[in-house]
């Protein structure tokens, strides 16, 4: 059985996403005991959800081990006394208290279970009480996204010794967003805008398009929450999502629909296709709204799951600001699908579904991430979350007149797992893709390198 310290995963426990294939017993213990020796947590786990060999987990983890550590021991005064909260707050953002936190969360799972926990280390309401729970909740949200999908990956997978790292990681973290996220309650108005429409008051406003500058070490805290808080905090102002099961189901595919939207067409015309670095953590970590959703009441209320929505958008929103408002086009992206449809291998339509109900023509590219030897995750994430993404958002994107739609997602994840190849100096992707700096060493569109075989 899976503890806090023990990972162990099944054939069963895929994430709550599984991929076309047979998930092995084999692929399950070597994707458990690599775990247990070095925490790279996000790409095994990802791949093995896709249906990754043990063959395939291996190399994935021998080409990514260099820059992993072991685990050290803890300091037994430091985790006993962390139950103080005087002692607990002097120990948030300071990195070299992690494994004092990871004994610490251990030892809350073991004795309470994760369930219990979780519910009471992070998702206790009210959020603005000051305690522990507001503490974990900011810094979720913290570095990219990282505290946020290691609990994801933690909880979906059924995993208590990464829920336990997860909130280490969040507990380690700085909480610089918190005048974004903890800002009073929007009016409960009926009928609030929708994130699209707040995107387009975020573009219309001079102010927050000119916040972020090229030069800023952090683009998203020393620029756009610098320049530009009051004005983004205006722009959500009236934004708020009812706390009932249909509105926040809805509210998790928009939100999964905008991120996909600003990921996925933030296209130069005139370059060869990349994915900003920045843009991609806030759509992989889309996925894990389907878990927290699916979390019973007792551990994540109705009224928190709202808030954990709301937040996600107002950082991610907070994310396209801070790489400078790039233009967004799904004409381009169509128009790169409609170029490089002629020259892809095995272009033919694969009808028909999977054994796990997703349509067949997912299938190559879920085994294209799995033999991927350059990934390091970020790959398999981003076409994970896009087939996640064609399922969530189906039921409301024709009515809603979202952006992307029907087979948008799967050419974005043609083009995502394609532009991965394509030589540049950026390397695998561009970082603040809004700026001209960094389309610097991007070949021209249509120079025909680094075709990715589908």
């Amino acid at each position: 059985m899976a503890t806090a310290s023990k990972i162990l995963l099944t054939p069963e426990t895929t994430g709550g996403f599984p991929a076309d294939g047979i998930i092995t017993e084999e692929s399950a213990r070597v994707v458990s005991e690599l775990l247990q020796v070095y925490h790279i947590a996000h790409q095994l786990l990802t791949i093995f959800s896709l249906g990754a060999t043990p063959d395939q987990l291996r190399q994935a983890y021998d080409s990514n081990k260099s820059y992993q550590r072991p685990k050290p021991s803890a300091e037994k005064p430091i985790i006993l006394s962390l139950s103080e909260d005087s002692v607990f707050r002097s120990c948030l953002d300071k990195h070299e208290h992690f494994h004092s936190f990871l004994a610490f969360y251990e030892n809350e799972i073991n004795q309470k279970g994760w369930e219990k926990a979780v519910a009471e280390h992070v998702f206790r309401k009210p959020i603005e009480d000051g305690g522990r729970a507001q503490e974990l909740f900011v810094r979720l949200y913290a570095s990219l996204l990282h505290p946020l999908m290691h609990l994801g990956f933690g909880i979906s997978f059924k995993q208590p010794a990464i829920i336990a790292e997860a909130l280490a990681q969040a507990a380690t973290h700085e909480n610089h967003l918190t005048p974004l996220l903890l800002t009073p309650p929007a009016p409960k108005t009926a009928n609030p805008p929708s994130l699209f429409t707040i995107l387009d008051r975020a573009q219309k406003s001079e102010t927050i398009r000119n916040s972020a500058k090229w030069e800023d070490a952090n683009k998203l805290y020393d620029g756009a929450l610098t320049r530009a808080l009051g004005e983004i905090k205006s722009i959500f102002s009236d934004y708020h999502i009812p706390a009932d099961a249909a509105s926040i189901t809805k509210a998790a595919a928009e939100m999964t629909s905008l991120n996909g939207y600003f990921t996925l067409t933030a296209l130069r015309p005139d370059r060869a296709p990349k994915i900003d670095f920045f843009y991609l953590h806030s759509f992989n970590s889309t996925i894990f709204f389907r878990t927290f959703n699916a979390l019973p009441e007792h551990i994540l209320s109705l009224e928190y799951k709202a808030r954990l929505l709301e937040a996600k958008a107002k950082v991610d929103i907070g994310t396209y600001i801070s790489r400078a408002c790039p233009p967004l086009s799904v004409a381009e992206l169509e128009k790169y699908t409609a170029e490089r449809a002629t020259s892809r291998k095995n272009n033919a339509p694969t009808n028909g579904t999977t054994p796990h109900g997703h349509a067949a023509e997912w299938t190559p590219l879920f085994r294209a991430c799995t033999s991927l030897t350059t990934d390091d995750g970020h790959v398999a994430k981003a076409i994970r979350a896009a087939a996640s993404a064609a399922e969530v958002c189906a039921p409301y994107e024709d009515a809603e007149q979202w952006p992307l739609r029907g087979q948008n997602w799967l050419e974005a994840a043609k083009m995502v797992l394609e532009s991965v190849n394509v030589p540049a100096k950026t390397g695998p992707w561009v970082r603040s893709t809004g700026f001209e700096e960094a389309w610097e060493g991007v070949p021209v569109r249509g120079g025909g390198e680094g075709e990715a075989r589908l």
